[in-house]
């Protein structure tokens, strides 16, 4: 087993507090309540959301057979001031076909969704993909006045 991690860095650019109202899809529960992660004004944090998978790792001299494993996704909102965002991302990586063996072909998506009033905005990308197992990325994620 090796551990996906999504690694969060949220971006606080108002003058209010990012409460996260909620979360969903987690596999390795929060070390602590929802209050926990909420961003102050101005300020950046940093959270990693390990996803434990079952990915073949390549040795030497060897022909692996690749195991299917479950898509990773994670499914968030964040409020400030009645505003809220819904950030999306999910990372599959189904086994295709390669030039000499099976080998996986991972896929990465991002979505947002603000709703409320139009004083705020909200942006997501995503960023540092490892390209071989365990797929670990990074999320850029703001609320800016």
């Amino acid at each position: 087993m090796t551990d996906t991690v999504i690694t969060l860095k949220l971006s606080n650019n108002t003058f209010g507090t990012l409460k996260l109202k909620s979360i969903s899809g987690l596999e390795v529960p929060l070390n602590g309540p929802l209050i926990t992660f909420n961003v102050g004004p101005g300020t950046k944090e940093i959270l990693d959301i390990p996803y434990p998978r079952p990915f073949t790792l390549d040795k030497t001299g060897w022909q692996p057979r690749r195991q299917k494993v479950e898509p990773v996704s994670l499914d968030l909102v964040y409020e400030v001031h009645g505003y809220r965002c819904r950030l999306k991302t999910r990372m599959d990586a189904p086994v295709g076909y390669g030039v000499l063996e099976p080998d996986y072909k991972p896929d990465w998506k991002i979505t947002v969704e603000p709703s409320g009033n139009g004083q705020y905005k909200c942006n997501a990308t995503i960023s540092k993909k490892m390209t071989k197992p365990p797929f670990s990325y990074m999320v850029n994620f703001s609320i800016s006045k």
